[in-house]
């Protein structure tokens, strides 16, 4: 068997392998929306959240728009010189995006319960910046500056940009989107792990800026939070201050049938939550 066979092959068995990944993911990933919209902000309990074949795909499409855009922003911020063209310079570029993405979570939390997310926020930074220090020291063994120890740390951080030759059309894509080679697991766990924060935060940002929601014309102050297969979740709501109540109402879509309850969407206004749920407490 010729090398180029035996590349090709290679390449298409670790990309079927990347595939069988993105779809689990993928599923992690709509997990990880949706336990933050109904579990973390509502309190509706995680073991009722129920994700379909189309929350997955939507979630693959996400993550390959992510992928893309974070590459190609990572190429033109190397282009200008905002993030050095180095390993040191990835590793803080990913921890920025980091901070970029989960800036206007935080704020939430903030406004939300109080200073803990800051608090967690602050020791995030404080282990990214120990990481790289300790990680200066550790492999800048034998070097007595400072300057020799950040040179020996790049040699080892630094990532050979490999060229896959395989014309296969997955090879191209994944070699876009995804660092092909030796490095690939590490890259894919750093991926999956801002993939997870960013799906997070979007999930409890749309849960606390969320005005609009349908109600039960028979009980008008019952708020349906979500739907999660022919059960709809629904919170009774304080109008004059907007706060939902911890218990939580199930109704099929056969009991709303049968009982003529139509659903009204209105806007309310943020729901806030009630004290119960509140991290601080």
């Amino acid at each position: 068997m010729s090398e180029g066979n035996s590349t090709e092959k290679y390449n298409l068995w670790s990309e079927s392998m990347l595939l069988g990944f993105l779809t689990l993911f993928g599923y992690v990933i709509a997990f990880t929306y949706e336990f933050a919209y109904s579990s973390s902000y509502f309190g509706i309990p995680h073991h009722f959240i129920d994700i379909r074949l189309v929350n997955i795909f939507v979630a693959l499409f996400i993550i390959a728009i992510f992928c893309y855009s974070v590459r190609n922003a990572f190429d033109f911020l190397e282009t200008i010189g905002v993030i050095g063209d180095t390993a040191i310079g990835r590793f803080r570029g990913i921890h920025s995006f980091v901070v970029f993405f989960c800036s206007p979570f935080l704020y939430v939390r903030i406004q939300d319960d109080g200073h803990s997310a800051l608090y967690i926020f602050i020791g995030y930074l404080v282990l990214v910046v120990a990481f790289e220090v300790i990680s200066t020291i550790v492999h800048g063994k034998g070097e007595t500056s400072w300057k020799g120890k950040r040179k020996k740390l790049e040699e080892v951080w630094s990532i050979e940009k490999k060229e896959v030759k395989s014309n296969v059309v997955t090879s191209r894509l994944f070699g876009r989107l995804f660092s092909l080679g030796e490095h690939m697991p590490r890259n894919i766990l750093a991926s999956s792990i801002l993939l997870c924060v960013v799906s997070y935060s979007l999930g409890y940002i749309s849960a606390y800026s969320k005005t609009k929601f349908y109600t039960l014309s028979s009980e008008p102050n019952q708020v349906v939070i979500t739907q999660y297969g022919n059960t709809v979740f629904t919170l009774a709501v304080e109008r004059s201050t907007n706060t939902f109540a911890s218990e939580i109402r199930l109704v099929t879509i056969d009991d709303l049938s049968t009982n003529n309850v139509s659903l009204k969407y209105e806007k309310i206004g943020k729901l806030k939550r009630p004290d119960i749920l509140s991290t601080n407490n």
